[in-house]
């Protein structure tokens, strides 16, 4: 019946059918891994792609603020260097050298005053808050004579 050549070829198909089925079993254990694997990452990339875009629109937001405080600060800016202008214009048509001969207590207290008043807008400049005084003046006797639209809101010069 089965002579030894039968015999040797059926051991070889045989251990061929093996080493075939022992191949696509490591194979499938194989591929499963790797789909575990790329699976895990996908789900590390999604969390990284969702803290990117929130870092994003925090960066955004930041940006969006710095823009609008800086924007303020050079409002302010300008209208300091506007009431600086118009202060220096009205001290210009003094001779403060003169007067201050003529009535020195008169000018070191309206000098000190208008010290202490420039002194005031600076600190608001950088961020001081306004104080509930300055928040309700509405006559130029309580105003800030050195920058009363940044000091005093509620003040309305009049011409």
């Amino acid at each position: 019946m089965f002579t030894k050549a039968k015999m040797i070829a059926i051991g070889v198909v045989a251990i061929l059918l093996i080493s075939m089925i022992g191949g696509a079993v490591w194979y499938y254990k194989w591929t499963q891994e790797e789909i575990r694997i790329l699976r895990e990452n996908n789900t590390k990339l999604e969390l990284a792609i969702e803290h990117s875009e929130a870092a994003v629109t925090s960066l955004k937001t930041d940006a969006a603020k710095a823009t609008k405080n800086y924007l303020n600060v050079n409002n302010q800016y300008q209208a300091a260097r506007k009431e600086n202008n118009s202060l220096r214009q009205k001290l210009s048509k003094f001779d403060i050298a003169y007067l201050a001969s003529k009535k020195p207590g008169l000018v070191q207290t309206v000098l000190n005053d208008e010290t202490a008043d420039a002194e005031r807008c600076f600190e608001i400049t950088s961020g001081s808050p306004l104080t509930e005084a300055e928040m309700a003046a509405t006559k130029k006797s309580q105003a800030n004579s050195f920058c009363p639209g940044l000091a005093n809101p509620n003040y309305e010069a009049k011409p």
